[in-house]
């Protein structure tokens, strides 16, 4: 296929939108959910006072589907993510917290074979977009939200492996705080996974955050 263009929000596949339901999905560190956390089409993401999150100590609660479709094989040119969710008003008690879309080749993190986007709320301050990273590594912050947030992230496949991430805000005309991780996911994956993860990035966080209305969609780019 070639080394893939740089994403734009033009660069949306073509076929229709399918909602994920979470109540499928394999659930991981599953210390970090807490009580409410409700799975489905639309799902209530709790996220317990308890450290963790996809960087570098790949501890953080996550739950991954299972789309059946080998990524090394695929005719596929990639995927696309979208998850939306209401605002986040609650801030965590120290540094930060977030919800992450997630696409992989596997259901259990492990550094460097996911990528992984979504927004997070620091203490007292904005609710923030992230940059893309894959797992094992950090996101940073992005441009502020407002209102209800829908995001969208591109993965494109490239034979053996997923070779870019990108992330744009949906919908914005203006703004859009594109981000990109063009480091290769690493592995040979035989299916595809994605799915949803949350980060408390305080050793000893005091409070719970929940984020509702959480909906992940995805659909194929051809």
């Amino acid at each position: 296929m070639g080394k893939p263009k740089a994403v734009t929000p033009t660069d949306a596949g073509s076929n229709d939108w399918t909602t994920v339901d979470l109540s499928t999905g394999t659930e991981t560190n599953t210390g970090q959910r807490g009580t409410g956390n409700s799975l489905g089409t639309s799902s209530t993401i709790v996220c317990a006072a308890v450290h963790g999150g996809l960087d570098g100590g790949l501890d953080g609660y996550h739950v991954m589907v299972d789309l059946s479709e080998d990524p090394t094989s695929t005719s596929h040119k990639g995927i696309e993510l979208e998850l939306a969710c209401d605002y986040q008003s609650t801030s965590p008690s120290g540094g930060k917290s977030g919800l992450y879309m997630v696409v992989g080749g596997v259901a259990v993190a492990a550094s460097n074979e996911m990528y992984y986007g979504g927004v997070s709320k620091k203490t007292g301050g904005d609710l923030d977009q992230t940059t893309v990273a894959r797992s094992g590594s950090n996101t940073s912050s992005g441009q502020t939200m407002t209102g209800a947030v829908t995001m969208r992230l591109i993965s494109w496949f490239d034979g053996l492996r997923v070779n870019q991430g990108s992330m744009y805000v949906a919908g914005a005309t203006t703004g859009i705080g594109t981000d990109s991780e063009t480091a290769a996911l690493v592995g040979t994956p035989s299916t595809t996974w994605i799915g949803v993860a949350v980060n408390q990035s305080l050793a000893s966080p005091s409070q719970a955050l929940t984020w509702s209305s959480v909906i992940l969609r995805y659909r194929w780019i051809d």
